[in-house]
């Protein structure tokens, strides 16, 4: 939420941006809107009065925004203050979560590559623990292309063994 509430704001901050921009710079004179022809039509034309309302309108979505994300992070420190019990309940819902994914490795894709999708996909929590016991197992250079069945609760060693044949 947090996170979308910051992309929304940003947008509207660079759309007044934009738009502020394009005034200034003079690309929306009624000249270059009605095709350059000296004659001009009301609707290519934006007033200054309307220019003023869209960046009004834009400004007040900003500060609406900036509220909404304002009030989103006053709510977290709240369920980080939940009862200790629920917490780690929900943590233990957490670790009991199994992730189950097909690894596709092409040709061409480094060890850095595999290590790097198997955190996207969950399945590693340490990309440089992983990285490290390839390292040492002196597999780094040996995974094989191919597409594998993969879950978050196997070894780094089970894991070896299914890529590096």
């Amino acid at each position: 939420m947090k996170r979308q509430l910051q992309g929304a704001a940003a947008g509207c901050l660079f759309s007044g941006a934009v738009l502020a921009a394009l005034y200034v710079s003079g690309l929306m004179s009624a000249e270059e809107e009605s095709g350059g022809d000296g004659q001009t039509d009301e609707t290519d034309v934006i007033t200054v009065d309307e220019h003023a309302s869209i960046i009004e309108d834009l400004e007040n979505d900003i500060e609406r925004l900036s509220q909404e994300l304002t009030a989103a992070e006053a709510e977290e420190p709240a369920s980080s203050t939940a009862d200790p019990e629920e917490q780690q309940e929900n943590e233990e819902r957490e670790e009991e979560l199994i992730y189950v994914s097909l690894l596709e490795i092409e040709s061409g894709m480094t060890s850095e590559d595999v290590v790097r999708e198997l955190a996207r996909q969950n399945i590693i929590d340490s990309r440089n623990a992983f990285t490290e016991a390839l390292r040492d197992s002196g597999s780094e250079n040996e995974i094989q292309t191919g597409t594998y069945e993969v879950r978050s609760d196997m070894t780094e060693d089970e894991i070896m063994d299914l890529i590096v044949r």
